[in-house]
């Protein structure tokens, strides 16, 4: 009802100078160099898990029938 379109799914990456990087300890980060395959220290979240939860939100966007909208494409975002 309020989702009218999903630009794109990410992974998440961690860029260096990001606030994720900078702060990776404080988020349980370990590894944060590895932009791609970074993982917290207590497993719970990791690549595999991201790619698994990409796959559950790409599912749900078809399901739905919610449309792939990217900038320029007539989707029109409002401040709040």
């Amino acid at each position: 009802k309020y989702i009218s379109a999903v630009n794109t799914v990410s992974h998440c990456r961690i860029n260096k100078g990001s606030p994720l990087y900078d702060n990776f300890a404080y988020y349980g980060i370990v590894d944060p160099d590895n932009s791609f395959g970074w993982q917290t220290a207590d497993g719970r979240n990791t690549l595999e898990i991201r790619i698994h939860r990409v796959a559950t939100i790409e599912r749900l966007i078809t399901e739905l029938g919610i449309g792939r909208g990217y900038h320029g494409s007539g989707v029109e975002f409002q401040e709040s």
